[in-house]
């Protein structure tokens, strides 16, 4: 007669291991809401960038056909950027006397 125990254990073993193996490299609750935290993040930078891309296309679209439009306004990191550059390039210099 077989023992139903060992069978079922032989058979959930593998199955064990996978199971093992994917709590790890997830990390259970918090992994999982890393994950979705970073693919929710990279949805947003893939979207922006095409509403960005759309908005340029706009812009040149009505350019061309002569229509006038509102200039779209740099985004907050864009002047941010800007601003470090300007005061980069307006550093007053060091001199250094030699002797």
């Amino acid at each position: 007669m077989l023992e139903v125990n060992s069978t079922v254990l032989t058979l959930l073993g593998p199955i064990d291991t996978v199971v093992n193996t994917l709590k790890v490299l997830v990390g259970g609750v918090f992994g999982i809401y890393l994950l979705i935290l970073y693919f929710k993040w990279r949805e947003y930078v893939v979207l922006r960038k095409l509403m960005s891309d759309m908005q340029k296309d706009i812009h040149t679209i009505a350019e061309h056909q002569g229509i006038k439009l509102a200039p779209h306004a740099p985004t907050t990191v864009q002047k941010i950027k800007e601003h470090v550059k300007k005061r980069l390039r307006d550093k007053p210099e060091l001199h250094h006397k030699d002797g």
